[in-house]
């Protein structure tokens, strides 16, 4: 009762007085530790139960499963399915449920599928636990083929169903597949149910069609916070900033309660335009609602300021900031690193390090990065040794892409070529593409047109551009124009044009974007003329 009324710790009360806890207690107690996100003592109380030779029942594996689940804790799940198996339960159709669950929330989705496969009956749920596994696991052609299934054996798809459906959709920027969704759901009465209506709106804005998704949008009749991100999230994938921030207006105006994700959304929008204004106006309004110390904003936040150029701003976040997280510190690390201000750089990791920090893959593409700004060759190796010999992180294409163009930025052309062939690194592309820039600012032609053949035998189509623009400069600089000629006739025949460079500014929180020779923007004559 008191569980299931919200208050945890007076149910902790009653059961710890209780002299003898039997199965249905305990098995209340487990129920009631995962409602409340307390996993870790539902799954500690399972193992009192085994240790007092208690034996469970198809409720206490459900609850464990699930706590097992909620923890993405897999190696716990698997020996509570051994547990299951000796115990006669394997075929129950609940703890199978659960199993699914677990699994393929754990991110094991051959194991859910084993499972699924091996169940003498299976109902709704059974069908929705494996369709959002396959679905939430990015399988999502194997979530559409399980549809079909359902609809053989006789069970009717609910919301449940339709919302794994389109998240698959959504994933796949299958746009066909959602429209088919979305006939079957009005045809089965659901469009106007919230969590569908949902789940069509987030589907249609990730496909590209967000014309659909506005008119869903406004058809909705009851809307909650899921809605409203849903359409904020549209408008931040077709980096619609204006529309952003006139739904989020519209959201307060409407009393909606803005969470974590709508202003995960707008910042993510917003850096990605550098338009910092806007981002200012949300900060403002993340500090209003209570967010100011969520790490994940804060987080964003910092890489914001620091991608608008604006680093003691996303310093002034970072040091309010009281727990901070390796993503946290990485925002800051690398906003230092593009920022090339080496010295933050350096020492900021030392206050990681002495913070205990476990450090990954990005802090040291951050490191490297800022050696290859400064020109330090030799601290650039030292922390690629360090990468790999003390924290044992094998460095990956980025590490070994910033080592080469260093050596590149510092002339030491033959190092670089050298160290690409001592690291293997011939099938990379990236590498090469490194190798040719700086053979651009050197004019070295010899190794300039050997990058220049891997990267045209190793790249798609599409990335042939760069390179024969590349090549034609180094060839230019020499002052070989028949190369140059060729370069341009290969080009042509190609059919491949370079695209033309585009800028942007913000004037009075708005964001307008100009294309070389562009003459489409509403108030061209008075920017011409102001030019002139």
């Amino acid at each position: 009762m008191y569980s299931k009324c919200g208050s945890i710790l007076d149910a902790c009360k009653v059961f710890d007085e209780m002299e003898e806890p039997n199965l249905i207690s305990c098995n209340a107690m487990i129920a009631g530790y995962t409602r409340h996100g307390l996993d870790e003592d539902a799954l500690e109380l399972f193992h009192e139960m085994r240790q007092e030779r208690m034996i469970p029942n198809g409720f206490t594996f459900v609850g464990v499963l699930t706590a097992c689940a909620n923890l993405a804790a897999q190696e716990q799940g698997k020996h509570i399915h051994a547990d299951i198996v000796k115990s006669g339960f394997a075929l129950d159709l609940f703890v199978g449920n659960a199993l699914v669950g677990m699994y393929a929330k754990c991110g094991s989705v051959n194991d859910a599928a084993f499972v699924f496969d091996r169940m003498l009956a299976w109902d709704v749920v059974s069908w929705n636990s494996m369709i959002a596994g396959y679905a939430d696991n990015n399988f999502g052609v194997d979530a559409f083929q399980l549809v079909p299934e359902m609809l053989w054996f006789g069970i009717n798809p609910n919301q449940v169903t339709f919302t794994s459906i389109l998240k698959a959709c959504a994933r796949l920027q299958s746009g066909e597949h959602g429209k088919q969704v979305h006939v079957y759901i009005i045809k089965m009465g659901l469009e106007t149910n919230i969590f569908v209506g949902s789940a069509l709106v987030d589907m249609y804005s990730k496909c590209n069609n967000i014309e659909n998704a506005i008119k869903l949008f406004e058809k909705m009749p009851k809307r909650d916070v899921v809605s409203w991100n849903a359409m904020m999230g549209g408008f931040c994938h077709s980096k619609s900033c204006e529309g952003a921030l006139e739904l989020y207006i519209d959201m307060l105006w409407a009393g909606i309660k803005s969470n974590q994700s709508t202003f995960v959304n707008v910042i993510a929008l917003c850096t990605g335009l550098a338009a910092m204004e806007q981002g200012k106006y949300f900060h403002c309004h993340i500090i209003k609602t209570g967010f100011e110390s969520d790490v994940i904003l804060g987080s964003a936040l910092v890489d914001m300021y620091a991608k608008c150029g604006c680093i003691e701003d996303a310093e002034k976040v970072f040091s309010k900031m009281i727990n901070r997280d390796l993503i946290l510190w990485n925002a800051m690390i690398t906003g230092y690193a593009n920022h090339g201000l080496v010295n933050n750089v350096f020492q900021l990791f030392k206050q990681m390090e002495h913070a205990g920090v476990q450090l990954n893959y990005i802090t040291f593409i951050a490191l490297l990065s800022a050696c290859g700004n400064a020109g330090l060759v030799d601290e650039a190796f030292k922390y690629l040794d360090l990468m790999s010999h003390t924290y044992g992180i094998i460095p990956g294409v980025e590490h070994h892409s910033c080592i080469v163009d260093l050596l590149g930025r510092a002339g030491r052309l033959n190092e670089a070529h050298n160290y690409i062939h001592e690291k293997s690194l011939q099938l990379s592309a990236v590498i090469w593409q490194s190798l040719l820039a700086a053979c651009r600012v050197y004019g070295n032609i010899e190794l300039g047109e050997q990058a220049a053949k891997c990267i045209l035998a190793l790249e798609p189509q599409d990335g042939h551009v760069t390179t024969y623009v590349q090549l034609s400069n180094i060839y230019a600089a020499a002052g070989r124009w028949d190369d140059v000629n060729k370069m341009r006739k290969m080009m042509k025949d190609a059919g491949l044009k370079k695209k033309p460079g585009f800028s942007w500014i913000e004037v009075k929180n708005k964001v307008h974007t100009f294309v070389v020779g562009d003459r489409s923007h509403p108030q061209t004559e008075e920017i011409y003329a102001e030019l002139q």
